[in-house]
């Protein structure tokens, strides 16, 4: 996942200068990010965007992680929260229908902690799954990918996963 996809929010395209972003750089976690280039990590740095590379996430464990997380974006529990996940933070084995697929990223169990922690924070307001792309796999990589994506809207949800579903 690139370190700096987020960061396309915090500038307006060519003809929306007009549009103002209401994301702040300083309000912003990225979670399971591998190959960051010099100039990616230069960038988050500037722009002040937190972020927890695998590396990160193998040293300290998911929960201290989303321990730091919450600290740092709630750190008086009174903003809302609107999760972002990008599929392909997980590791191909568990999301492969996606565009860009590299060895090593979250499993399975660390995505749903992420959307689990999120869920008892009670001040979810949102969520998104991008990066689905159910033309990048198979019938059985498709199906993986939107067992997994299941699971996560679930787990961030709180709800019985039997009861969510999504097809293609």
């Amino acid at each position: 996942m690139s370190a700096l996809s987020s960061l396309k929010v915090l500038q307006s395209p060519h003809g929306f200068e007009w549009l103002k972003s209401k994301v702040l750089p300083n309000r912003l976690v990225q979670i399971g990010i591998r190959q960051i280039d010099p100039g990616e990590r230069r960038r988050l740095a500037e722009t002040n965007v937190k972020f927890f590379s695998m590396q990160d996430v193998d040293r300290y464990g998911i929960g201290k992680i989303m321990e730091m997380t919450m600290e740092y974006l709630q750190p008086s529990k009174d903003r809302p929260i609107h999760l972002s996940f990008d599929i392909d933070a997980f590791d191909p084995s568990v999301a492969p229908c996606t565009g860009t697929k590299v060895p090593g990223g979250l499993s399975l169990r660390e995505g749903l902690f992420i959307g689990e922690t999120l869920a008892d924070t009670e001040a979810l307001v949102g969520m998104d799954v991008v990066e689905f792309n159910p033309d990048l796999g198979s019938e059985d990589q498709l199906e993986t990918t939107l067992e997994t994506i299941n699971m996560l809207v679930a787990a961030t949800l709180r709800r019985d996963r039997k009861k969510i579903t999504f097809q293609y």
